[in-house]
């Protein structure tokens, strides 16, 4: 998977690719939605509307990405004969406005094993393209993200 550019939603999900990796973006989305509850903001109503059912969250950026230093440790672990796999999640990063004293952006990542998901929250953002609207989801390499 380390070389692939992009993920077959379709080979890990089968026929109901389309729901299932909807249903992942709606995990992502509750994960966002804690991180900012449990750092004391209002969770966006996009993302509850997604969790309800809403088919899109316009404000809400999702990529897919491979990172190649949590590869190399898995496979430097596999060689020691541990197990390498592991959830991280990365510092979010949040931006609130001065004059409304909003949070206005946050973002962060989650990597399960050496495959993650980049996400951003913003108030400003344009509709945006997810990962979850393609049974070939792109793979970006952590360090070149598309990020808007």
């Amino acid at each position: 998977m380390s070389q692939q550019a992009s993920l077959d939603m379709s080979a890990v999900y089968g026929l109901d690719w389309p729901r299932q990796v909807r249903n992942l973006a709606r995990y992502f989305a509750k994960h966002i939605g804690s991180r900012i509850a449990h750092d004391r903001f209002p969770v966006p109503p996009s993302l509850g509307r997604f969790l309800d059912g809403a088919h899109y969250a316009h404000d809400v950026q999702m990529v897919l990405f491979k990172s190649d230093p949590h590869y190399q440790m898995y496979l430097q672990a596999r060689r020691d004969g541990l197990d390498g796999r592991g959830l991280w999640m990365e510092p979010a990063l949040g931006m609130v406005s001065t004059s409304t004293q909003r949070l206005t952006r946050y973002s962060s990542s989650l990597i399960i094993n050496f495959v993650g998901v980049f996400y951003r929250w913003n108030l400003l953002l344009d509709p945006l393209d997810p990962f979850y609207n393609y049974q070939g989801a792109l793979l970006h390499w952590r360090h070149d993200l598309p990020v808007t």
